[in-house]
């Protein structure tokens, strides 16, 4: 019974602090192997209150200057940029062109659309669309929770939780929530980062305001749960460590 006194520590320890190897790798799949993906990014349709920068270029330049002015009609000053924020019925006003529909078009489909409306006032014109004001929320086991901004045209998830610091040790890596509105809806996708296979992930390319949420290990969630359990075990795993010292101590005398 004594003997066994001093092993109680080192179980207790073992049980409540033992993560897996596996579980705090990214890719656990992949081998010495060389493995090619063909990589989808499926472009995001605009949406009511999306921010767009539109840039009108030609070769009269009094006309570019009057249809990228920052107070234009509709427009918002974002730094140097000429932006528009679509509104609930899916339309931004240009100026001298008032009201246009892009609600569901990609930011290429915007730009021929506006570059016709435009062409019946200038010619030899081209049009730029892009999404300004890009943010995303990152949550739960990361090292730091918020919500981040960028200006890439496009980002995926590894860029965006090594923005976060990257996932804490208890980090479930193969449970990581990707919350996302479309329309009014709201969809829930799952991503596995250990698949190598997460490439092929209709989320793996991020939309500008998705929400990550990294789910924790069942090791840090049973912690967390059990907060009198674990108070308890220490407490006994003090008083087995003290009468397993005194043992050892009175085996020498």
């Amino acid at each position: 019974m004594k003997k066994c006194l001093i092993f109680i520590p080192l179980i207790s320890l073992f049980f409540t602090s033992c993560i897996t190897f596996n579980k705090l790798r990214y890719f656990q799949d992949v081998d010495s192997q060389k493995d090619i993906y063909d990589v989808v990014r499926a472009p995001k349709p605009i949406q009511a209150y999306d921010k767009l920068y539109i840039k009108v270029f030609g070769i009269d330049e009094k006309s570019q200057r009057v249809f990228n002015a920052n107070d234009g009609l509709g427009a918002f000053s974002d730094g140097s940029l000429s932006s528009y924020i679509v509104n609930d019925k899916g339309e931004i006003s240009f100026p001298f062109v008032g009201l246009i529909i892009l609600k569901g078009l990609t930011v290429d489909e915007a730009g021929k659309k506006i570059k016709a409306k435009l062409s019946e006032y200038l010619s030899n014109i081209d049009v730029t669309v892009k999404y300004i004001g890009n943010s995303i929320s990152i949550l739960g086991e990361v090292n730091r929770q918020g919500e981040f901004t960028y200006g890439e045209d496009k980002i995926n998830i590894f860029q965006a939780l090594g923005m976060a610091g990257g996932l804490t040790r208890y980090g479930n890596r193969r449970t990581v929530v990707v919350m996302r509105k479309t329309e009014n809806k709201v969809e829930y996708h799952n991503v596995d980062l250990s698949d190598k296979k997460v490439v092929q992930n209709e989320c793996f390319y991020l939309f500008p305001g998705d929400v990550i949420i990294v789910e924790p290990l069942k090791a840090i969630a049973f912690s967390y749960q059990n907060t009198t359990y674990s108070n308890i075990l220490a407490t006994f795993t003090t008083f087995a460590s003290i009468v397993s010292a005194i043992y050892i101590i009175k085996s020498f005398k």
